[in-house]
């Protein structure tokens, strides 16, 4: 039976605690080493994979996104509100057996019908008034890609950007935020008005312009600019149909798109497809416009009443002083008053009458 033997000796027990001692030392800056190897290790990857790994949050964070302007959209109760009768009535009239025309003269705006022939459709085929609510909220989050899409595209007309591609996106991202969890356009979109799609209109035109300058630019493209073209002049067309205040914004956008296919060299082909594409749209739709609100008087006061509405206090502050004028210089003659002070006192009259007939005038004016 063999034993082991222990030595006993207290050198040999010094030098067995020097030793332990040491490599207690040594342990710690093993660890210190070892760490920082796999931190200089992860730093590496990621500067390697640095795309790759934007690109993965990029759209982590975008779906993230998307899935919570989705709740906020769709956990509200989508009976949609009314805010003008005139945009709901042509299409129950036409719905209940009428004439789509036959309710014109219903609002004193000059009520266009593209947005009354839109809500007739939906009714027309799901037959359920929440069916608005859920379509215009799905538009607002087509317009919320829309734009992301665009921003990231806008980052290829720079080939030498002060910003990098990742802050770039990472601005994108943050306006679409701004956007989609905004509570006005969730608002507008759960009402029965043009405002409620308008937005996405205009998303819509700022993705066909950044791609129709892209492909005539950056990565020249015949057909694709033509197609573009196409759809910028359509789109901005019915923006200003759906909201006539856009007008001047849709020439301004069209103008240039017009110019840059005329003005290009060769593609006659194109060119003759673009007119003969977006001319025929435009002649259809103000033919359609025109036919539904012929008889529609508003039409021809829409602009003068409301010239005359956002004036009117101006104008009556400036008639008073004219009244007051004519009362000081045409004084009464032998105690008869003269035509001209007869003429601004009744004119005066006349204009208040006129003035307390529109809601915006304040009643608590004193004549």
């Amino acid at each position: 039976m063999c034993r082991r033997l222990v030595s006993c000796d207290p050198d040999s027990l010094r030098l067995a605690d020097v030793g332990i001692q040491a490599d207690a030392g040594t342990m710690p800056a093993a660890r210190i080493s070892k760490a920082r190897k796999h931190r200089s290790d992860f730093r590496t990857f990621v500067q390697a994979n640095e795309a790759a790994l934007w690109k993965f949050a990029y759209y982590f964070l975008a779906a993230f996104l998307f899935l919570g302007a989705s709740w906020q959209r769709f956990s509200l109760p989508q009976d949609p509100l009314a805010v003008f009768d005139a945009y709901l009535l042509p299409a129950l009239v036409k719905l209940s057996g009428g004439t789509f025309e036959g309710v014109q003269g219903l609002t004193k705006e000059g009520l266009n019908f593209v947005y009354s022939g839109m809500i007739y459709l939906i009714l027309r085929i799901w037959e359920d008034f929440r069916a608005i609510s859920v379509i215009q909220h799905s538009l607002g989050l087509i317009a919320g890609g829309l734009f992301l899409t665009a921003w990231s595209r806008l980052a290829d007309f720079f080939p030498r950007p002060c910003l990098s591609r990742v802050v770039h996106e990472a601005i994108g991202l943050l306006g679409a935020a701004i956007y989609l969890l905004s509570y006005a356009p969730v608002f507008f979109e759960m009402n029965i008005r043009s405002d409620s799609v308008c937005m996405f209109f205009e998303i819509l035109i700022f993705w066909l312009i950044i791609q129709f300058f892209y492909y005539r630019v950056i990565l020249p493209n015949a057909q694709k600019v033509v197609i573009y073209g196409t759809s910028v002049a359509t789109s901005a067309f019915l923006l200003a149909l759906l909201k006539p205040s856009f007008t001047l914004t849709s020439l301004f956008v069209v103008t240039p798109v017009i110019w840059l296919i005329l003005t290009a060299k060769g593609n006659f082909t194109g060119k003759v497809a673009f007119f003969a594409t977006a001319v025929p749209i435009i002649v259809a739709l103000t033919l359609t416009e025109h036919y539904l609100r012929r008889n529609d008087q508003s039409v021809t006061t829409f602009l003068a009443e409301t010239l005359f509405v956002y004036n009117a206090k101006i104008i009556y502050a400036q008639m008073a002083t004219d009244s007051n004028t004519a009362r000081q210089i045409f004084t009464p003659v032998n105690g008869c008053e003269l035509p001209a002070t007869i003429w601004g006192r009744k004119l005066n009259a006349r204009i208040m009458f006129i003035l307390r007939s529109f809601p915006c005038w304040d009643s608590t004016r004193t004549t």
